[in-house]
């Protein structure tokens, strides 16, 4: 990932409407004066950097930092200035189609894998291990973000489990 550094957007007012574009830069505040930092990826999808700091990061700094997961998110942590975007970069080398799992919400037996628009039959192994196509509430996110750093599971992705 390259920063541009002609396009960094300093809306680091809360609340203030924006959009959401591909290859933007957010800052997840976890509420004790640490940030955390996400990329912006195709809609709803959003990677979250393996990162955590008091203060802001160059955004090479964050861009060059490894991801620890990728999930979807609603549009409005975006657009509400919730996670307020801090800058901007080229996407290189990204996976922007990971697999996720679903299961049928009526037999809660049935599961699918999903891959971007394309979902396949599958059986309970092989979604043993995939992210739940949950799309995640900025406070859920938070949640995740806070017991990831602190090394310790996380109650909503364990209830999202395939079991």
């Amino acid at each position: 990932m390259k920063p541009k550094k002609n396009l960094i957007r300093n809306s680091i007012m809360k609340n203030k409407k924006q959009s959401r574009i591909r290859g933007d830069i957010v800052a997840v505040p976890l509420g004790d004066g640490r940030t955390a930092f996400a990329l912006v990826l195709k809609s709803p999808l959003f990677a979250f950097f393996d990162l955590c700091e008091t203060g802001v990061p160059s955004m090479q700094e964050i861009a060059a930092a490894p991801i620890a997961f990728k999930i979807l998110v609603v549009e409005y942590a975006v657009a509400k200035g919730i996670w307020p975007v801090i800058g901007h970069v080229e996407i290189e080398n990204i996976d922007e189609s990971p697999q996720f799992f679903k299961r049928d919400p009526i037999t809660k037996l049935l599961f699918t894998t999903y891959t971007g628009e394309e979902e396949e039959s599958a059986t309970l192994d092989e979604c043993i291990g995939l992210e739940c196509a949950a799309v995640w509430a900025p406070h859920h996110v938070v949640d995740r973000l806070n017991d990831h750093f602190a090394g310790r599971p996380n109650k909503w992705v364990q209830s999202l489990k395939a079991r």
